[in-house]
């Protein structure tokens, strides 16, 4: 055993060799791709799981209505009494649309 141990101590120690990035294990991630709502917060409607956490508080949804009876949509991350941040970019709504979304919030409510 004793020589079986010199010898062993001899050759060069293979096992010290960062292996990891040459594996095909390595090169596996795990990952979840998380879809992103495609419009803004009143139009999209959000799916009643646990699994999807609700958006935080801190941002918030500022709908105006313009003079030519458009709807401009603002989401924005922050406290509203200081300077926040666009969250997502502005996006316009016609009345007719926004007329429609709340039409049919209301049916579906019944």
């Amino acid at each position: 055993m004793l020589a079986v141990s010199v010898v062993h101590a001899q050759t060069p120690n293979r096992s010290s060799k960062d292996t990891t990035r040459t594996t095909k294990d390595a090169r596996k991630r795990l990952y979840a791709r998380w879809n992103d709502r495609l419009g803004n917060r009143l139009n999209y409607k959000s799916p009643r799981s646990s699994l999807f956490p609700k958006d935080p508080k801190n941002i918030n949804t500022d709908v105006k209505m313009a003079p030519d009876r458009s709807f401009n949509v603002n989401e924005k991350l922050g406290d509203p009494k200081t300077p926040t941040l666009n969250y997502r970019n502005p996006s316009n709504m016609t009345y007719e649309q926004f007329q429609k979304l709340q039409n049919d919030r209301v049916m579906g409510s019944l």
